[in-house]
């Protein structure tokens, strides 16, 4: 889990320096695979374990992964 706060740590400084409308973040999972979804005038973006930011795709793409 130490992992997983890294991965936070990483990403909290840039996520919370940008107001979003809506910030989601994965449950936790067997794999720890995490992601963050964030949505900014009705276009979502989503952070992954690598901490790539994936900008306007749409929340029927984010619902289906």
């Amino acid at each position: 889990m130490k992992e997983n706060g890294n991965f936070f740590d990483s990403l909290c400084s840039p996520l919370l320096s940008q107001t979003y409308d809506e910030i989601i973040v994965s449950p936790s999972t067997i794999d720890h695979e995490i992601w963050i979804k964030v949505k900014l005038d009705d276009k979502w973006g989503l952070y992954d374990q690598k901490g790539i930011l994936e900008l306007n795709i749409s929340y029927e793409e984010i619902i289906l992964e």
